[in-house]
């Protein structure tokens, strides 16, 4: 529900405040949606632990992986949920310092993973191929900037290499 001043120049300084003041209140519940949902999850979580603790003794590996896995998931809620509280308590300054701040960790761990996969002395056969490409690539485009005198000499120093093979 956006409005536009210059689409409708007569409509009155109290319907404006109206649109306003319901743009705000809708960004207001929002923010109490997503904090009464990590709490909700955060409670439904505590439950799980606490009823699965006293069957501790009795548990198997899988269990306890899942124990444990539950563990950690309820002190990441209790995290995300003290910085929402921090951040909607934060200045506007610190506010979008943390958004840079968790921007620049999530494009560096993006890179970190497009790195890993593209390693060269790995067996993967996408980055292979990839390079592949961008070898047939390169040499199409020295082909194409190449004089018919150097296609020649580049065919005849191609066929040397095959047959030195």
């Amino acid at each position: 529900m956006e409005f536009n001043l210059k689409e409708n120049p007569s409509a009155s300084l109290s319907y404006m405040l109206f649109l306003r003041r319901d743009k705000l209140r809708t960004r207001a519940n929002s923010f109490k949606k997503i904090v009464k949902l990590i709490e909700l999850k955060l409670f439904l979580t505590n439950k799980l632990t606490s009823l699965n603790k006293p069957k501790i003794q009795h548990m198997g590996f899988e269990e306890l992986t899942a124990l444990n896995r539950q563990q950690i998931f309820s002190s990441h809620l209790k995290n995300t949920l003290g910085q929402l509280y921090e951040l909607k308590k934060a200045s506007p300054e610190m506010k979008k310092y943390v958004l840079e701040k968790q921007c620049s960790k999530w494009l560096a761990k993006q890179q970190a993973k497009s790195d890993k996969q593209r390693k060269p002395d790995e067996a993967n056969e996408s980055t292979k191929a990839c390079t592949a490409r961008t070898n047939i690539i390169e040499c199409m485009h020295e082909w194409r900037k190449s004089s018919p005198e150097e296609r020649r000499q580049m065919l005849a120093k191609q066929r040397r290499e095959r047959l030195a093979k």
